[in-house]
């Protein structure tokens, strides 16, 4: 019984954790891959320009 409990009780806590972070990541999956490929772009637009700067 023992067993059975600790499993409820482990499964719930990772439940939340899961939720916590979902919500502390910022939101859904389509908006953190928008930031991601702005992300991205940005990056790939200053090292560009850092390579135009060397030549």
């Amino acid at each position: 019984m023992l067993v059975v409990y600790a499993s409820i009780f482990f499964g719930v806590l990772g439940g939340l954790g899961y939720f916590i972070l979902r919500v502390r990541s910022g939101g859904s999956v389509d908006e953190r891959l928008d930031r991601m490929e702005r992300k991205i772009g940005r990056l790939e637009a200053h090292v560009e320009h850092l390579q135009d700067e060397q030549r």
